[in-house]
């Protein structure tokens, strides 16, 4: 038999409606960090393509969300569903870099002939919001894919 409350008779165990709302809140408040995230990365943040010899090309990234792509300045898009990958840090270039710009590279692999794009942010809180990113955008294009 479930738990009762002896003195009321009703069940000891919490309802919805009487749980506190600290998982809801987890939520709603993940939600909207994760909104939040999005949104900045939407509006473009400068980011440096790095190239062979360490050479660095900035450029503006945007992740867009309702179509789907990763563009950048140049008119280059990249759509999400071929990112296979995205990478913190990127031992086959960073070790050309100072030791303090291996904690702002990113690598996003394209394809299934593994193309890569390599990053470098200004930050590494930056790095770290363009990697939760692009792996919340990817995960939301196979989700998208697997419902229809």
């Amino acid at each position: 038999m479930g738990n009762v409350n002896r003195h009321s008779g009703q069940s000891s165990h919490p309802t919805q409606e009487s749980q506190p709302s600290g998982k809801r809140h987890r939520r709603t408040h993940l939600t909207k960090s994760v909104d939040k995230l999005l949104y900045l990365l939407s509006q473009g943040c400068m980011l440096h393509k790095v190239k062979g010899g360490g050479l660095l090309y900035p450029r503006t990234f945007y992740l867009d969300t309702e179509n789907m792509v990763l563009k950048y300045s140049g008119s280059e898009k990249r759509p999400i569903s071929k990112i296979r990958e995205v990478r913190e840090g990127e031992k086959d270039y960073s070790k050309r870099l100072d030791p303090y710009d291996r904690g702002r590279c990113l690598a996003v692999v394209f394809g299934t002939n593994h193309e890569v794009l390599y990053l470098m942010s200004e930050t590494s809180q930056m790095r770290d919001d363009w990697i939760k990113g692009l792996r919340f955008a990817l995960h939301m294009d196979q989700l998208i894919k697997n419902e229809c």
